[in-house]
């Protein structure tokens, strides 16, 4: 989904740190690239899977900034989603 000039890119390495002035202008559903995508950081995150509002698996997100930011696509029929996110050693939960 991702270039590697998409993953140096400066506002991901701003929103990593906790130094960009506008995270929601990068977090959750925006287009990306002409798709629409979901964003997420969670630097305690091993892997992030984006779910529907009932749960069910729609992708397992790409992680495009080694900072714990991941995205993935969003079907235009969902308005709703989940997270479930896996630390490492195993632990999951969703959000």
């Amino acid at each position: 989904m991702q270039t590697d000039a998409r993953r140096q890119s400066p506002a991901l390495e701003a929103l990593a740190s906790g130094q960009y002035g506008d995270p929601f202008a990068l977090l959750g559903i925006h287009e990306v690239d002409g798709v629409r995508s979901v964003t997420t950081l969670q630097p305690q995150a091993e892997v992030v899977w984006l779910l529907d509002r009932n749960g069910n698996e729609l992708a397992r997100m790409e992680q495009v900034h080694d900072g714990g930011v991941f995205m993935a696509p969003l079907s235009g029929r969902y308005r709703h989603y989940r997270l479930r996110v896996q630390e490492p050693g195993g632990h999951r939960y969703d959000i």
